[in-house]
């Protein structure tokens, strides 16, 4: 028998790239129905900028503080993305540096930057979004700011000998990608000094005044700004549905967050049957045992989220935001299902095999094929999560509130 060694080259992008799927898999990122699409269009729609993947609200200045250093000691396009990544671990490092022992949550990368590695998704990328929709980015000709990608294509320092202000801030903005930024920290400059996430009191001017000019797609001002406008300091804990947090919206958002709460709801219940379909369809292989966790628990999500999701109005969704005429579909027939037969799974088995399989292909679960039954084989009911509504990011955007409150 001949043996041979092979040798694969993968690029650093599709390590990180690689990485990155890793570590949504392991925070339980699973959309094998296509929930997240409802999740993602009410998310943009009430909070626009914000991402699943935001920590804390002060990255919005760091970042571009970074691109102004970058700018001013005249590093060159060809330099800018290593000079970056080297900016942005230094920063980790500083932030470790400054919180207290053992407490580095939000520090973004800070699990790599203790192996001495670049972080597997920096900061720079994350907040990219919320820097374009919040203006700090400015916009280019046409109105849209410029990617990440496009930014680093175009990008011209400064000449190193431009004036600088008292704060050390270049006094021309020709050709800075970023608006005018408040003065940086005390010892900002110190690559050495610890810094942390507390805001001061011109930062958070800054940050309330560009909070405040978001809007939604009709032009009216966000939810988000609304939020920002009234205070105070949304507090742990608190749901999105408060009447607290509801008395900041206006009338269309309100009734919009009744609607997504519904869509909420019933993708909680979908969640609950496409689990319990893949048990059952695993155990009628037989090439495994299976355990009925989920067969179970759907008796229970069924309780517990059936009777809000099954009053959606479906239709009415289209005000909203604009969402795929499938997943639609899976809520419409979903919902029917919530108040007919919510006894009968099985009857929901060929819309949800065919759903998944359209958006997964050989990776879905519940295809009756060869590569469908292994996917099942393969299948840990036990570490798949439990059903839960879907949750808007409010709790990421309670956090970034918090931040903005802080003294």
């Amino acid at each position: 028998m001949e043996s041979s060694l092979g040798w694969v080259y993968f690029s650093r992008r599709a390590f990180k790239r690689a990485e990155a799927l890793l570590a949504e898999s392991g925070q339980g990122v699973l959309d094998e129905m296509g929930f997240l699409a409802v999740h993602s269009a009410y998310a943009n729609r009430f909070f626009p900028g914000t991402s699943v993947l935001h920590t804390r609200l002060r990255y919005v200045l760091f970042i571009p503080w970074i691109y102004e250093d970058l700018s001013i000691l005249g590093v060159e396009r060809g330099q800018l993305a290593r000079e970056l990544e080297k900016r942005e671990m230094l920063l980790t490092g500083r932030l470790e540096a400054g919180t207290v022992k053992g407490d580095s949550w939000g520090i973004i990368g800070v699990d790599n930057y203790q192996r001495k590695k670049p972080a597997a998704q920096p900061a720079s990328q994350i907040y990219w979004g919320a820097l374009g929709h919040w203006r700090v980015l400015r916009a280019q000709i046409g109105g849209q700011p410029p990617s990440r990608t496009m930014l680093h294509r175009s990008w011209r320092p400064r000449e190193r000998r431009a004036p600088l202000d008292d704060d050390k801030t270049p006094l021309s903005e020709e050709a800075f990608p970023f608006t005018q930024l408040p003065p940086r920290p005390p010892h900002w400059e110190n690559a050495s000094s610890p810094l942390d996430f507390r805001i001061l009191s011109k930062e958070r001017q800054f940050l309330r005044n560009h909070l405040l000019s978001v809007t939604r797609r009709d032009g009216q001002p966000s939810f988000l700004s609304r939020l920002v406008e009234r205070g105070p300091v949304v507090q742990p804990g608190l749901s999105l549905y408060d009447d607290s947090v509801l008395a900041a919206a206006d009338r269309d958002d309100r009734e919009a967050l009744e609607r997504a709460r519904r869509a909420a709801a019933l993708a909680a219940v979908g969640r609950g049957v496409y689990a319990a379909l893949v048990e059952q369809v695993r155990e009628n292989d037989g090439d495994t045992p299976t355990p009925r966790r989920h067969r179970e628990n759907l008796s229970k999500v069924l309780a517990r989220h059936g009777p809000e999701g099954s009053s959606l109005d479906v239709e009415a969704m289209r005000e909203d935001a604009d969402f795929p005429e499938d997943i639609l579909e899976v809520l419409r027939e979903l919902r029917r299902w919530v108040v007919q037969a919510p006894n009968r799974p099985e009857e929901l088995a060929t819309l949800f095999e065919k759903v998944e399989y359209l958006r997964k292909k050989d990776r879905a679960r519940l295809s009756r094929t060869l590569m469908g039954r292994a996917r099942r084989s393969e299948w840990d009911p036990e570490s798949h999560p439990g059903a839960e509504p879907l949750h808007y990011r409010w709790h990421i955007v309670r956090n970034l509130l918090s931040d903005l409150g802080q003294d």
